[in-house]
C-alpha cells in the first residue's frame, strides 16, 4: 500500500490525477512533473520511464478501488448472532448499485484492459486480488470462529467467489437499460445468505 508522502509517491498521484482525468495519453512527463511541483531528475529516480510510471499508476488505482468494499465491512460490527449477520448482507450490498460502485467496477475493467501486454501490470493485478481475497477471506474466518456464519465453506474460497460477482456485476452495470438490476441483486443477495448459513 503506498502512503502517500514521498517524492516518489506525490509524482504518481500526479500521474494518477491526469489519467483519470485525461486517461493514459494525457501523462506526458513534462505534465506530471510540473503537477507534483518536481524536475525530470526526480522523475526518473523513481521510474525507469514514462511506461514505468503509466503501470505504477494504474496498479495503484486499481489495488485502491478495494479500500471502499473492505471499509464497508463496518456494516458488520456488532452482529451478535447469525441472523443479524445475514440480514446486514442485503445492507453491504447497497454499495453495489451506488454511484461509486459502479464506477469502481468500471475503473477495474479499464485497467484490466490496459493489461493486455504488460505482464508487469497484470502481476498487479493479481497480487492486488490476492489481497483483496485474503483480507476479505480473514474477515470472514473472524465471522465464522464466532458463529456468525458456517463453517461449512473455506472463507478464502468464499472471498475468491465474492470477487468474481463483483467482477461479473460490471455486465449489469454497461447494460442496464436491459438488464434487471434489482433481480440481480435479489439472486446475489440470496445466493451469499445461503452459502454463509452453510445451506449450500
Amino acid at each position: 500500500m503506498a502512503e502517500f508522502g514521498g517524492n516518489r509517491e506525490k509524482i504518481l498521484e500526479a500521474a494518477i490525477v491526469i489519467i483519470e482525468a485525461e486517461g493514459e495519453v494525457g501523462v506526458r512527463v513534462d505534465q506530471v512533473v510540473e503537477a507534483a511541483g518536481f524536475t525530470k531528475p526526480v522523475l526518473y529516480h523513481h521510474f525507469s520511464d514514462r511506461e514505468d510510471l503509466v503501470i505504477a499508476a494504474q496498479a495503484e488505482r486499481y489495488r485502491r478501488s478495494f479500500d471502499d468494499a473492505l471499509v464497508a465491512l463496518g456494516v458488520f460490527q456488532g452482529a451478535e448472532s447469525q441472523e443479524v449477520f445475514l440480514d446486514r448482507v442485503a445492507t453491504a450490498l447497497g454499495d453495489f448499485t451506488s454511484t461509486e460502485g459502479r464506477r469502481r467496477r468500471r475503473l477495474r475493467a479499464e485497467i484490466l484492459g490496459a493489461a493486455v501486454g504488460r505482464p508487469r501490470l497484470h502481476e498487479a493485478i493479481t497480487e492486488a486480488n490476492r489481497q483483496f481475497v485474503a483480507s476479505f477471506g480473514d474477515f470472514l474466518m473472524r465471522a465464522r470462529k464466532a458463529g456468525l456464519i458456517s463453517p461449512r465453506r473455506d472463507p478464502r474460497d468464499v472471498a475468491a467467489w465474492w470477487l468474481s460477482v463483483v467482477a461479473g456485476r460490471y455486465v449489469i452495470d454497461v447494460d442496464a437499460d436491459r438488464l434487471n438490476e434489482d433481480e440481480w441483486t435479489a439472486i446475489v443477495t440470496s445466493t451469499i445468505k445461503y452459502l454463509l448459513a452453510g445451506e449450500g
